[in-house]
């Protein structure tokens, strides 16, 4: 038997609710040969000692009741505490949006003031003149045909 093992058979062991006898064996043979797991042996068996020579405390009648009320305010603070970080979190994602979108307004008017439209700069960036006048309206297209015909 190995001293994981063991270690998790002891307190049972020492219970007496280890009731297969040959793993009972086993552990009392690795108890002999092995020096940690008889430390942690004799240091339950302390424990287990301490806590029997304990006097016994006694409750007053209303100790339930007033646990069970101590228990529902420490869940209720719990509840409350826990939806706060994530309100917070919440509203920080959500600010940058309007943020975002009141900078890209504020951009598309100044640059309408100006005379440019964003726009059209950007859709038009690649087109020569003769495109953007047609697309305009500016050029008809009829001209341009007879151009490139002749």
């Amino acid at each position: 038997m190995n001293c994981y093992k063991a270690k998790r058979l002891l307190s049972r062991y020492i219970d007496n609710e280890l009731k297969d006898e040959s793993l009972r064996l086993k552990l009392h043979e690795h108890l002999k040969a092995c020096e940690d797991c008889q430390r942690e042996f004799h240091s339950l068996i302390a424990v287990k000692r301490l806590i029997a020579q304990k006097e016994k405390i006694k409750l007053t009648k209303d100790f339930l009741e007033t646990l069970k009320l101590n228990i529902q305010n420490e869940q209720a603070q719990i509840i409350k505490i826990r939806w706060l970080p994530e309100a917070g979190n919440l509203a920080r994602k959500l600010i940058p949006v309007p943020a975002i979108i009141a900078a890209f307004m504020f951009f598309m008017v100044v640059a309408r003031l100006n005379g440019v439209n964003p726009v059209e700069e950007y859709l038009y960036a690649d087109l020569s003149d003769e495109d953007i006048g047609i697309l305009s309206g500016y050029v008809d297209s009829s001209e341009l045909l007879t151009e490139v015909i002749f």
